[in-house]
């Protein structure tokens, strides 16, 4: 389509209303090595580029706007076209109740209150909350999420391993799911293999308000373990406590390879065991604000007692502090493109 007008004959009449880094020396403290948004709506004269308004897809990329009557019903029914698309199901979208505190793995199909049963059952956008008879849920193995869905998991609840069972890893958040979770405590984790002793996240996670505590595993985080390509967001949790069993891994707390963390009012305590990062090891991006991450050690030969990042880190107010390591970086460890510390207290690491 052509931004110029085409040339008028003699007499015809135009159209009715035609639009025309700081620096911080290493030591024990710390060890530093050496999509976009979408563009906004775009309104020029008489065009418009509507990348960031779903609703304009029907009628492409690029328009000429003018308020000729018949266009304009146009644009009106293209608009309303778009909007009745969007998905039924998340018009339809229920509040689902866990019931049964137990998870029966032989016949879970049957058992309509079982929290493995009720996220089976989930359509996108569904929100699942928990019945006083299901306060603490006793898993005997870790459940998976639908790839496609959003899931909402709101509390008051704590999941736990049942009794009797080796222990378990208690979710798995697969590419392309999306899972909120409100107002849990995921305590004792303990898979028999793998990472991410509460959760393994190769999605996106939020979590708000939350606290992983006790867990562990064989491999890399102790509490969650997140995959390339993933989001994980953590807002007002507790990670403390969780450790890794085995010898040259990482993420006491939480390792993200390739992804995306954000956290926001978090602490991160107590957590032991990793070669790299005693809280927290990340590649990838990073944004901690307003956090502490306390008291956490590496394994006896290991890095960034706190903190063991490799990319982007991004860190404003909160505390670095009383973290140890056995070789280097008892409280951060970073290389990698850029790190932007502002207002973080780093103190009395070893």
């Amino acid at each position: 389509m052509h931004s110029h007008h085409k040339e008028r004959k003699k007499g015809t009449a135009m159209p009715k209303n035609s639009v025309e880094e700081p620096r911080i020396r290493s030591g024990s403290d710390a060890v530093f090595g050496t999509e976009a948004c979408p563009s906004a709506l775009t309104v020029s004269q008489r065009i418009f580029r509507p990348q960031n308004a779903c609703v304009w897809k029907h009628i492409g990329r690029r328009a000429t706007i003018t308020r000729h009557k018949g266009f304009t019903f146009l644009v009106l029914m293209a608009i309303l076209a778009a909007l009745l698309s969007f998905p039924a199901s998340r018009a339809h979208a229920v509040v689902r109740t866990v019931t049964d505190p137990g998870d029966d793995l032989a016949d879970w199909p049957s058992k309509t209150g079982m929290l493995r049963t009720v996220i089976y059952d989930c359509r996108d956008g569904d929100e699942i909350r928990f019945a006083d008879t299901a306060r603490t849920v006793y898993l005997r193995a870790d459940v998976c999420f639908s790839p496609g869905k959003t899931v909402t998991l709101t509390g008051p609840a704590t999941i736990a391993t049942a009794q009797n069972n080796s222990g378990t890893r208690y979710f798995v958040v697969p590419k392309g799911a999306t899972v909120v979770m409100k107002s849990l405590v995921l305590s004792g984790a303990s898979p028999a293999n793998g990472g991410g002793g509460a959760v393994r996240n190769e999605g996106a996670l939020t979590m708000e308000g939350c606290a992983i505590k006790d867990g562990q595993c064989w491999s890399n985080g102790g509490a969650i373990d997140a995959g390339e390509g993933s989001a994980t967001t953590l807002t007002n949790c507790i990670v403390s406590g969780n450790k890794l069993l085995r010898l040259g891994y990482s993420g006491g707390g939480i390792c993200v390879y390739k992804g995306t963390l954000t956290m926001t009012g978090c602490s991160v305590t107590n957590n032991t065991g990793a070669y790299y990062g005693g809280g927290v090891c990340f590649s990838g991006t990073a944004t901690l604000t307003n956090c502490i991450i306390e008291s956490n050690a590496t394994d006896s030969n290991g890095i960034g007692g706190g903190v063991d990042g490799s990319g982007t880190l991004t860190m404003s107010g909160g505390a670095v502090r009383n973290n140890s390591s056995g070789y280097l970086g008892g409280g951060l460890r970073l290389t990698g493109e850029t790190a932007t510390l502002a207002s973080v207290t780093i103190e009395s690491n070893s």
